[in-house]
Order: structure tokens, then sequence, then C-alpha cells
């Protein structure tokens, strides 16, 4: 990634790449981060490794620059999403799934 650090890029990665600390050496080089994180990480909260919220629902954690995202998207499975690119999360209300934009654009961009 070497020669697009420092130009403001973006950088969309899966569950097995996303740590809390890559997205923080990426914000400093100035490249945001958009990634699934596996709740087995030690940066998901036990309250977030175990919960199961109403369905098609959002909850949001907010650290510094960071933002992890929640979304119960079926009953039994929930998308867990750190991102260093948004600081707040929108949800589409016009749909009944109320599906946030960071899933929207790491759908997008994967």
């Amino acid at each position: 990634m070497e020669p697009f650090f420092d130009k403001g890029r973006n950088v969309t990665t899966d569950s097995y790449v996303t740590y809390a600390s890559l997205a923080n050496e990426l914000k400093k080089r100035r490249t945001s981060l958009v990634g699934a994180l596996n709740r087995a990480r030690q940066e998901v909260t036990c309250s977030m490794k175990h919960t199961r919220d109403p369905l098609h629902s959002t909850i949001l954690l907010k650290s510094n620059d960071m933002v992890l995202s929640s979304y119960q998207g079926k009953v039994t499975k929930n998308v867990l999403l750190l991102s260093t690119l948004y600081t707040g999360v929108d949800t589409d209300q016009q749909t009944e799934k109320q599906i946030p934009e960071t899933i929207k654009f790491q759908n997008g961009t994967k």
C-alpha cells in the first residue's frame, strides 16, 4: 500500500485483517479504513460479542476517530463494522431493513 499512503484514500478490509491498531496506523497516514470485524477480536466489547438486538437495528460505539457499528441483519447473526471514514452512521429509512451506510459502502467496495 506504500504508494497510496498520504493521498486520502480508503481501504476496505474483511474480518481477517481488520484491527483497531491497523485503523489507527492508517489514520496517521491519511488513509481511512472500513472493514468487517470478527467478534473474537479483543477490540470488541463483551456486550457486543454476545448481544442479539431487534431485527434490522443498528448500535454504534464511538472511540476517538473510529466507529464500531453492529447491524442485526438476520435473527441469528449480526455484522460488526469498524470505520474511520464515517464519524456517524446514517441508516436507509426508505426500506424496511434500514441498512447502515457503512455496510452499503463496504459491500460496494469489496
